[in-house]
């Protein structure tokens, strides 16, 4: 009896330590690793998407990341909201070296990918990680009234989708004409590749000119916030991506939007063009004393 007594006792003392470890194991995974840069600190990894401990998916524990990067004792300052690209089905979250030592906070973003999710799981990934900006950026000296949209090439897309769908963000209590504005990197402005696959079964096409209710063209509508829309050289992009700019700054203007600015970075590819217009955008905020 006393060493079923004793082996209980130790099972449960085993199970405890494991929950505990667990646990600790699993507050880490949630707030990653701090670096100190110098004048800056850079955080890795944190959760975006509520308690950690409550997620039973891991592949949501595994994607739903991202990276802040600010200022030692900054005070209101203004924060670049980053989405990398990958075709919705690849890439990861890193900070452009163009938004880097510019006196700006930057929110690195990752988000789980085609085939282990569809859409629209990416798209309410990056909604649901710009609710935990605004709801923490003041924890780092940013201000909420001072967040601007970035994203490049599937990055852009996403970026596009929750700034003109309004719904994404409404779900946070979050009006995206809140932000300060929205700079796409050759962001694809139709229904993208990935998504119309999802939706038709067509892998042979990438029908780059199909627009329907998941196409930042579907959702344009009027507003006074500043919209960029920048592509690579027309020659050296993805193939389309030129045209649908131009349309979208059209459809934009007839709907009467007075801020839209396009611009095509000749000589420059589709990833080349990222860094150079990375610089553009923090030119373009320090010009605004932003």
């Amino acid at each position: 009896m006393n060493k079923i007594i004793r082996f209980c006792l130790f099972s449960l003392f085993l199970v405890t330590v494991l929950s505990c470890r667990q646990h600790d194991e699993d507050y880490q995974y949630a707030f990653g690793k701090t670096t100190d840069l110098g004048n800056y600190i850079q955080e890795d990894d944190i959760f975006y998407r509520g308690d950690i401990n409550t997620v039973q998916d891991s592949y949501i524990k595994e994607k739903c990341r991202l990276d802040i990067y600010y200022p030692k004792n900054g005070k209101n300052l203004t924060t670049i909201f980053f989405v990398h690209g990958g075709g919705l089905i690849g890439g990861e979250k890193f900070i452009p070296n163009g938004f880097m030592d510019a006196n700006y906070i930057v929110v690195a973003v990752d988000y789980r990918v085609s085939p282990n999710v569809k859409h629209t799981a990416y798209i309410e990934d990056v909604a649901a990680a710009m609710n935990w900006t605004f709801q923490n950026i003041e924890k780092y000296g940013g201000s909420r009234e001072k967040i601007c949209l970035t994203g490049h090439s599937a990055g852009a897309y996403l970026a596009s989708m929750i700034f003109f769908d309004k719904s994404y963000l409404q779900k946070y209590h979050i009006d995206s004409d809140s932000l300060l504005g929205l700079y796409s990197f050759s962001g694809q402005m139709t229904t993208h590749m990935e998504v119309y696959k999802e939706e038709t079964g067509n892998t042979t096409s990438s029908a780059s000119e199909y627009i329907d209710q998941y196409a930042p063209l579907y959702h344009t509508r009027k507003t006074d916030r500043p919209i960029y829309l920048y592509v690579g050289d027309r020659t050296l992009d993805m193939a389309g991506r030129y045209t649908q700019n131009v349309l979208m700054k059209e459809e934009l203007e007839k709907k009467g939007c007075e801020n839209v600015f396009f611009k095509e970075f000749e000589g420059y590819g589709h990833d080349a063009m990222l860094n150079i217009a990375t610089k553009v955008v923090v030119d373009t905020l320090k010009a605004k004393h932003y």
